[in-house]
């Protein structure tokens, strides 16, 4: 096995980077952010060689400082994007650049007007699903370690869905693939259809599950031990400080820029697992989950795109995971694949051969009697 830094995992850091320029600078430059993250994806993930490596990276330390440096550096991005929306020179940010390089923040932001905001929402929310969220869901895996799981709670709540988890640890991992689990994506079901039904269905979920663990140890469920009602606490705690330091722009703002970010969160739990089933009563393995060789969304998402190992073992970190030549491939990357899934006939027309190809090498014969009663 062969040894290297974990530097390309740094990826998602430069693109918060990217972004938190474009807001500084102003005008059209607060869309580069999320224009800029699009494109390069995009670019990359079609461009660079297929990504199957599973080095020995070193040093360790870094491999967890890198996902927990996400938080303050998110953190550092919504406050800019507060600074954008304020009418003031927030926390004196404008002046402190202007001493600094000379380039007055102010000025540009004052030109870029509507358009500049719009910009600086957009990108901060694609940071925020891409980034954000997809950190937290790799650190609200190790439940053990009491800090990692705070930092990726935090992460999920600035996307508003704290509450996530509870339903993806306890919920997705045991139904993944079943009528029963939320967050799988049904043969036909377009992407608009899937964002409400399954942010719906997990809230339900997650308030079961919390439900059901507090009645076990006895306690009531309108507590301040209820991890749902905590992570709602949590979001509604970060509206509620941008409105304070901000007025009702920077509310809007971010309440903007997590919404986008929530519903990127959706875009990719609904490639992750469209169309695949599983027979409640059997394990999970691994043609049950899509995964993608896609070196950027690799990089860029913390092997999130190696997605049947990550089913197999949650608790096994990032850099660890690997592609088994036995798990179903998407053809594109993650990012070419959620601009793909915007437009639900278009999706559902490509993936077909894809599922075809599915039914035949990798379902079993319960699975196929599923999909035939169906499809009945």
């Amino acid at each position: 096995m062969t040894r290297e830094g974990p530097w390309k995992f740094a990826a998602i850091h430069g693109l918060i980077g990217l972004t938190a320029l474009g807001l500084v600078l102003g005008g059209g430059w607060t869309w580069m952010g999320g224009v800029g993250t699009v494109g390069l994806a995009v670019l990359l993930d079609l461009t660079l060689p297929e990504d199957r490596d599973t080095p020995d990276y070193r040093p360790a330390w870094l491999l967890d400082a890198l996902p927990v440096a996400v938080l303050p550096l998110m953190l550092g991005l919504v406050i800019l994007l507060l600074w954008v929306a304020a009418r003031g020179d927030l926390f004196w940010i404008g002046w402190g650049i202007h001493a600094l390089t000379g380039f007055d923040p102010l000025a540009t932001r004052t030109a870029g007007g509507w358009l500049g905001l719009a910009g600086a929402v957009l990108s901060t929310g694609m940071m925020i699903g891409s980034a954000a969220i997809v950190v937290g869901h790799e650190l609200i895996h190790r439940r053990t370690d009491r800090r990692a799981f705070a930092v990726g709670r935090w992460l999920l709540a600035l996307g508003g869905d704290a509450p996530f988890s509870i339903e993806h640890v306890f919920g997705h991992h045991r139904h993944v693939g079943t009528p029963t689990d939320p967050a799988t994506a049904r043969r036909g079901e377009g992407l608009w259809a899937f964002t409400v039904r399954s942010t719906v269905q997990q809230w339900r979920s997650a308030w079961r599950i919390e439900a059901a663990r507090l009645a076990r140890r006895g306690q009531p469920v309108w507590s301040a031990r209820n991890e749902v009602l905590r992570g709602h606490l949590m979001f509604g705690s970060l509206l509620a400080l941008a409105w304070m330091v901000a007025g009702s722009a920077g509310l809007a703002a971010f309440a903007a820029a997590a919404v986008l970010g929530k519903l990127l969160l959706e875009c990719v739990n609904y490639i992750e697992h469209y169309g695949l089933v599983r027979h409640p009563d059997r394990p999970v393995e691994l043609r049950h989950a899509w995964n993608t060789t896609a070196a950027f969304s690799a990089a860029a998402l913390f092997n999130l795109p190696r997605h049947s190992h990550h089913h197999l073992g949650p608790g096994r970190p990032y850099h660890r995971l690997t592609v088994p030549e036995t798990a179903p491939l998407l053809p594109w990357g993650y990012m070419v694949s959620i601009l793909l899934a915007l437009v639900p006939p278009l999706w559902h027309r490509l993936m077909a051969p894809h599922l075809r190809r599915w039914d035949h090498r990798h379902a079993s014969a319960e699975e196929r009697a599923l999909l035939a009663a169906q499809a009945g």
